[in-house]
């Protein structure tokens, strides 16, 4: 009786160690679901990379929903609801000013940064201006992208160069109102904090270079423009999937870094831009490659531009390996 009592015993548990071995293989085949929230700009160009290349067809991601957030900031909110698994190509700027009462409740998956020999950021002036200095904005307009806090760290600026920043008109931009912004059809302005790939398009288009790499230049070098996040939200209760975006996006920073050429091509057509039109890539570093010192200072400029009101550890984004192992 007992010999048949073991032998069943060791039945079950050989079944369970079988399991076990071969549960991760079993997780592994099984399609994993993701909505995505995504702003329309370079530093999103992972996700671009990503679909066009069919990485997130090879992990078994179905991606049922990508859409950009109705309201700037909104998707900072929604992906730590768990609403969307990643916020991709968000304004750092945004993300920071959403994140602060709980930035330990997110997780920094990629972060886009350039400098001053590769800008993202140009303050440019009409073909025909006669706009030569900071002082002369005094009393005129300039137009920035209105999901980006460019308005208000150009106003810190414009304060330390000693210009009267409140006679200074900023007005927001949509995306789709960037390319025109100084034809007689478009808005009219005196100037514009252009960032890629408006940059490139407008410069191309005749407007002068008042200054190159402004926010670059003269506030932070490396200076974080966009960040793709998730939440411990979906850490927790959706960690296969996340995982298998992460690493969709891992995959697709590769192919950026040994492919620039091809990944700019997946950018033109994303934008729907002629060939003629070539654009600086940011530097896109992972997870545990990013520099967590440039974010705080980064995070410290935005302190003292009045952006943020108390210090926010940037430590606190930072996604560690296990939590997304399997």
């Amino acid at each position: 009786m007992l010999r048949k009592i073991l032998t069943v015993v060791n039945v079950v548990l050989a079944a369970v160690l079988i399991y076990i071995l071969i549960q991760p293989k079993l997780r592994a085949r099984r399609e994993v679901h993701a909505d995505l929230v995504y702003r329309a700009d370079i530093t999103a160009l992972p996700v671009f990379v990503a679909k066009a290349n069919g990485y997130f067809d090879s992990l078994k991601v179905i991606i049922d929903n990508m859409k950009e957030p109705a309201k700037p900031g909104e998707d900072v909110l929604d992906v730590l609801k768990g609403k969307y698994i990643a916020g991709i190509g968000t304004d750092w700027g945004f993300f920071a000013f959403r994140a602060k009462d709980r930035p330990g409740a997110y997780r920094v998956v990629i972060n886009a940064t350039s400098t001053i020999s590769m800008p993202y950021t140009a303050l440019l002036v009409s073909p025909d201006s006669k706009i030569k200095s900071y002082k002369d904005l005094e009393g005129k307009s300039v137009g920035f992208l209105r999901d980006t806090k460019h308005d208000q760290l150009f106003t810190y600026i414009l304060k330390k160069e000693g210009v009267n920043a409140d006679a200074v008109r900023m007005i927001a931009l949509m995306r789709s109102e960037m390319p025109t912004v100084f034809s007689e059809e478009g808005m009219g302005l005196d100037a514009v904090i252009a960032v890629e790939p408006y940059r490139t398009i407008l410069i191309k288009s005749g407007a002068k270079v008042l200054e190159d790499g402004v926010i670059e230049k003269k506030l932070l070098s490396p200076l974080p423009d966009g960040v793709i996040f998730t939440s411990i939200a979906n850490l927790e209760l959706k960690r296969e999937a996340t995982r298998r975006v992460i690493n969709a996006l891992n995959m697709a920073v590769d192919f950026i870094r040994k492919n620039p050429d091809s990944a700019v091509a997946i950018l033109r057509s994303e934008f729907e831009l002629p060939d003629t039109v070539v654009i600086p890539l940011p530097t896109f570093e992972k997870y545990d490659e990013v520099d967590f010192g440039a974010v705080q200072r980064y995070l410290n400029t935005l302190k003292d531009a009045e952006i943020l009101f108390y210090e926010v550890p940037a430590d606190s984004f930072r996604l560690l390996p296990e939590e997304i192992k399997k």
